[in-house]
Order: structure tokens, then sequence, then C-alpha cells
């Protein structure tokens, strides 16, 4: 077997190996290794066209029988390799062989050349499908005319399969790098997203706190207030019994209403079905007004209505509809507290249209709604008010959306501040009005 047979053979191993590398750094150690095995020289450089620059992907030089081999990444210069074998070779896209480069009539005078006395030269094109991803550089420099037709074929062969192997393996590594990236952002979207429903938990928490907070506090009020009658009838010299039963009564049924708010206020913000029973809207309305009388007396506040003494059916969870109306009642008295020098009033009224929608409008006589508060009324935590909590009118707009229907703000009133909003009525129904 003849060494040259010999070394074909080498260098299909080899290329064959190349072939199985996937790493680009363990693929470029193997090439410049088994090109200074095969071609005889004593030095090799890789470059990789990186973006249209030739940058030094790796050396390598042979020593007292070793090859040592360094990854790099820089950019060409002069004293990696002379630049005129590099330019003819990127251009023409050909093998390059000088076999005594210092005497080379062409390249004799490369710097490169001149300062290191090269003797033997080859570089190589790597090209992959007509697109050219580098070079291969080789040198002997003692030794003319090393590199033979038979190594530059061999080379030629591994070269070509090097290109290859080169740009899988960057694919490879491009890929690994995306995958690496989606994987990071795809951790960082489901902290993120944990974050996020933490804090959507603790909001809607902190919502239903101050909701149940908010609600709670007209009843819990009215029990204190009654309890304290109910005292002052019992410590009379003769204790007025019918009196305090009456307070006690009215105590058991604000309790009651309160538990009411909160199992309805739970129920709507775990949301779960809302209990959507018939009821007389007209009926909740006069409950309503029932519950706020010592307000509205103590406020001079007078009430005008057009509303029926007749039956309004709807459909609706009572309790939070009923809590819907005692908001928007409370916030009109609280809002005409400071008004002097005109009547103080609230005018409530019902309505249906052509679509069978049951409207309700609670208007009032105050200062009215300034224009830049307007957009912020129903969100939570908004308030106009030093002592607001700024939860009603944003639970006034989850109640009556929970039902399909919605609230609004009037801004086009002269005088004061006007809120209506509606549910659908039941079909059928029918409606007696009167003037309060």
């Amino acid at each position: 077997m003849s060494e040259h047979q010999f070394d074909a053979r080498a260098v299909l191993c080899a290329a064959q190996a190349l072939s199985s590398e996937i790493s680009l750094a363990k693929l470029i150690h193997v090439l410049v290794d088994n090109a200074l095995q095969y071609a005889g020289a004593d030095r090799a450089v890789l470059c990789l066209l990186v973006d249209g620059i030739l940058n030094v992907a790796a050396q390598a030089t042979y020593s007292r029988s070793s090859i040592d081999v360094k990854m790099e990444s820089d950019v060409v210069s002069l004293e990696v390799l002379p630049t005129s074998v590099a330019c003819s070779t990127l251009r023409t896209r050909e093998s390059l062989v000088l076999h005594d480069a210092r005497e080379d009539p062409c390249y004799g005078r490369d710097a490169y050349i001149v300062g290191h006395q090269s003797r033997s030269i080859l570089c190589v094109p790597l090209v992959k499908q007509g697109t050219l991803a580098g070079l291969l550089y080789m040198e002997n420099s003692l030794i003319p005319g090393i590199f033979t037709v038979e190594r530059v074929q061999m080379l030629e062969v591994l070269a070509s399969q090097a290109a290859i192997s080169l740009e899988n393996a960057r694919l490879y590594e491009d890929l690994e790098a995306e995958n690496l990236m989606r994987a990071a952002a795809e951790s960082h979207l489901r902290e993120t997203q944990e974050k996020l429903d933490k804090v959507a938990r603790l909001t809607a928490m902190g919502e239903l706190v101050a909701s149940i907070v908010h609600e709670v506090s007209q009843p819990l009020s009215a029990v204190g207030t009654c309890a304290r009658a109910a005292l002052r009838w019992l410590n009379r010299e003769v204790p007025n019994l019918e009196e305090a039963r009456a307070m006690l009564d009215q105590i058991s049924a604000d309790s009651v209403r309160a538990a009411n708010i909160v199992t309805s206020l739970r129920a709507m913000a775990k949301k779960a079905p809302l209990r959507l029973d018939k009821m007389d809207m007209n009926e909740a309305i006069r409950e309503v007004l029932g519950l706020v009388q010592a307000q509205l007396r103590c406020g001079a506040i007078a009430v005008r209505g057009n509303f029926g003494s007749g039956s309004l059916m709807v459909r609706g969870d009572r309790i939070l509809l009923q809590q819907v109306l005692m908001n928007l009642v409370v916030n009109a008295c609280e809002a005409m507290s400071a008004v002097v020098g005109r009547e103080k009033s609230i005018e409530i009224k019902t309505s249906i249209d052509n679509d069978n929608t049951l409207w309700v409008t609670v208007s009032d006589t105050g200062p009215g709604i300034a224009a830049e508060s307007a957009l912020a009324l129903f969100e939570s935590f908004y308030t106009t008010k030093d002592s607001g909590m700024g939860m009603g009118l944003s639970i006034c707009k989850s109640i009556i959306e929970a039902h399909g229907g919605c609230i609004e703000a009037d801004l086009g009133v002269r005088c004061g501040a006007s809120f209506r909003f509606h549910v659908p009525q039941l079909t059928g129904s029918r409606s007696t009005h009167e003037s309060l």
C-alpha cells in the first residue's frame, strides 16, 4: 500500500469524523489538527467569514511531534497570514499553492511572507453549495514544494467536508442558543405570570375586603344606632318594652342584612353564578329609602320620585341590587351635606325603554361631578371624599355588569349629579307610577 493511498483513506476517515462533530469548537479543533497531520505543514490557520468579515477561528502549530491548537476569535491581521494570499483565495474561490513563497513574483513582497520568510504555502477555500464560508491557510516555513498535487486534493476533500460540517455546527449552535433564549423567555414569562397572578389574587382579596367593609358599614352603623336606642328605652324609670323590642327586631334585621351582603359579595368575587330571583324593583327602592330614612331626615333631604306604587318585576339578586341603590342614595346624601342656600333633594325614577329594559335613575342637587373625575368614577379605590374608600361606585359597576346591565353617570345635568343603571325587565311586567 503506497503512502498516497494510506493518506487518502486517512483523509476520508478524517472527513467522516468531521461530519460527526456537532460542537463548533470541537469541530474547528479536529479540522486544524487533521489538516496539519495530512498536509505536511508546520502551521495552519482556520478563518471563517462572519457577516462578511474574515475572522481567525483557530491556529495550530506542529513542533516536537505534537500539535498545539489555539482557539481564537479575532479579525485577520497582517501578523496572522499573508493577506494577499487570503484575498486571492476568497476572490477566485480556488486553492492557491505557492511552492516557494519568498521567491514568488506575485506574492513574495507580502509583508507577512517577507517577515516570516515562508516557503511552502497552501490556501484552500471553504465552500458549501456555492457559498463561501472561510478558508484554511497552511504553510511550511522550512521546506519548499511540500504541498504536492495529491496533498492539495486530499485537503480540498477535507475542506469541502469541513465547510458542510462547520455550517451545520453553526446552525446547531444557533438553534441551541435560540432554544436557550426561548426557554429563558418562557421561564421569565412563567415567573412574571406567577407574580401577576399573585398580585391579582392580592388585589382581588384587597378589593373583596374593602367591598365588605364598605357595604356592611351601613347595616352595622344601624345596629349600633338601634342598640343605643334600645338601651335608652330600657333605662327609663318605666322601661318601654315595646319600643325596645322594636329596636331589637331592627337589630336582628340589620344583622341578617349584613350577613346576606357578605355572602352575596363573596359569591360575586368568586365569580359564582348570581342567584337571580324574581323581584319587585319598586318595592326594593321603597325598602332602601326606609333603611336610610334617618339619614335623610338628619340631612333635611327631600325625596321625590317617579317610581311605581305597583310592581315592576325584574330578575336579580335582591340584596346586591339594593346595595347599588343604597350606595347611590347615600352618595347623594353625602354630596349634599355642605349645600346651603337651596333645597336638598334626591329624585328617584324608573322607566322602561323600547327594548323592555328597566332604567333606574338617582339624581341629587349637590355640587355635581367634576369633568376630570368623570372617567375614573367607577375605578376601584378612586374617591373624591376625604374619608372615602373609593369602592362604592366600583362595587355598583361590578354588580350591575354581573346582572347583564350597565351603570353610567349623566354629565349633562345642570345642577347636581345623576346616575342611572339598567337591568333586563321580566317580560310582561307592568308598573303603576306615582310621584312622592
